[in-house]
């Protein structure tokens, strides 16, 4: 059976961001290298289902998110991915849904995760968002808009959605606003930069 490693010894990259940066796909790019993906998202909608919400419309989940920091933190959401991350015998992370400078702190002190900003121009954003015709998404530029701009600061300066707060604690920064195989290529770069033998 493969050793669980010490939680400071597991690699881990965490990806902040906005909707449509292409977060996504780097954790796609970073599967095909091994890394095993969770989210944030993905304690929310286990919480969101033992609580009874459904899940179809993306502010329920933000509603559940908040809930969850507002009982237990701003950085709860971090607490309950690093929980995982160490009773897990895959010793190679990314991270995704990372939305609160107190989630990045965590997530750092805990793990030693290595911060990802995934960027794109106002404009990529809203044609990709449009474009993916996710259950839940925003339908026109102006939902678009409203969703861009509440995701980068809720106004909940407490447990809110704070990408603009993360952003400066990012370790490394991947703009993304040309063709995937670009995106790869950088992804690729970074990914020699960092040791997965653990």
């Amino acid at each position: 059976m493969p050793e669980i490693l010490d939680p400071q010894s597991k690699r881990v990259v965490a990806l902040i961001g906005l909707p449509g940066a292409g977060k996504g796909a780097v954790s796609t790019i970073l599967k095909g290298r091994g890394f095993r993906h969770i989210a944030t998202g993905d304690m929310v909608r286990e919480e969101a289902v033992r609580r009874g919400v459904g899940i179809e419309e993306r502010y329920k989940l933000h509603e559940i998110a908040n809930a969850i920091q507002s009982e237990g933190g701003p950085e709860a959401l971090a607490k309950m991915v690093i929980e995982k991350i160490r009773a897990s015998v895959e010793n190679v992370w990314v991270v995704d849904g990372i939305r609160h400078p107190a989630q990045v702190a965590e997530l750092k002190k805990k793990i030693n995760a290595l911060i990802l900003g995934v960027t794109a121009s106002r404009e990529m954003l809203t044609e990709r968002i449009l474009g993916r015709k996710r259950t839940g998404d925003p339908k026109t530029p102006k939902e678009v808009s409203e969703l861009l701009d509440r995701e980068w600061d809720s106004g909940i300066a407490t447990y809110g959605i704070q990408v603009a707060q993360c952003m400066p604690m990012a370790d490394t920064i991947i703009e993304n606003n040309g063709t995937l195989a670009e995106l790869e290529e950088k992804v690729l770069a970074l990914c020699d930069t960092i040791d997965t033998s653990a």
